[in-house]
């Protein structure tokens, strides 16, 4: 799939204005949402209940600037990781705060190019907050493809039943209204990752809302069935 989506020109414009307006690492601190330190340690954390562990294989889709790799590779004696974003600017910056046995991929497609049951993890918190149904549908289908058997998909995501989730949704009519060329902000609902989970032969391990590992976005666990 060779055409540019909506999502790729949105996060380049974005990216550029933040480098242009800020200095270096503010920027690619603003780009990941912020809290760039502290939001890796937590994403950390989250991925350590999920499951992670040494020897593992990772990819880390929409990895942005590096704050959970960062964190990663202080903590983990990974087997590989993988990092893939749209945007070359954060993947460098990515790059340049882990060792070199961590890579980094630009990727513009609904395709990942990874050969199937590579990996034992795939992480992706905060891309399907950007991404319509669909595309995030797509993105899924492609997670469990690269995943082994018995491998975890671990993502966040936005849901309108949750009122916390309530400013995001606020704060994205104000951005249309006024034009504000931000990511669009989409939510999903636990009903339907369920069914896309029985769709894709994979399970619901676990949501998380609330306590210690709450990032303010919901958290999803699935499990790809074993053969």
């Amino acid at each position: 799939m060779d055409q540019k989506y909506y999502f790729v020109e949105e996060y380049e414009q974005h990216v550029a204005q933040l480098v242009k307006h800020h200095d270096l690492d503010e920027a690619m601190s603003l780009a990941v949402g912020g809290h760039y330190e502290v939001m890796g340690q937590n994403l950390l954390k989250v991925a350590l209940h999920a499951g992670l562990q040494d020897g593992m294989s990772v990819l880390d889709f929409g990895c942005g600037s590096g704050r959970l790799s960062t964190q990663m590779a202080k903590s983990v004696k990974l087997k590989a990781y993988l990092g893939i974003d749209l945007v070359q600017e954060l993947l460098d910056y990515a790059d340049s705060k882990t060792p070199a046995t961590f890579k980094f991929k630009k990727n513009l497609g609904l395709s990942i190019p990874t050969k199937d049951k590579t990996f034992d993890m795939v992480f992706c918190f905060s891309v399907f907050t950007h991404l319509v149904q669909v595309h995030s549908y797509i993105y899924m289908e492609e997670f469990f493809r690269t995943l082994k058997p018995g491998g975890k998909l671990v993502f966040s995501f936005l849901e309108m039943t949750d009122l916390r989730h309530k400013r995001a949704f606020e704060q994205a009519v104000q951005n249309v209204k006024s034009d504000q060329k931000k990511p669009i902000t989409a939510f999903l609902e636990r009903p339907e990752i369920a069914a896309w989970a029985s769709l894709l032969d994979a399970r619901v391990v676990e949501f998380i809302d609330s306590g210690p590992l709450h990032i303010g976005q919901t958290v999803a666990i699935l499990e790809k069935r074993k053969a």
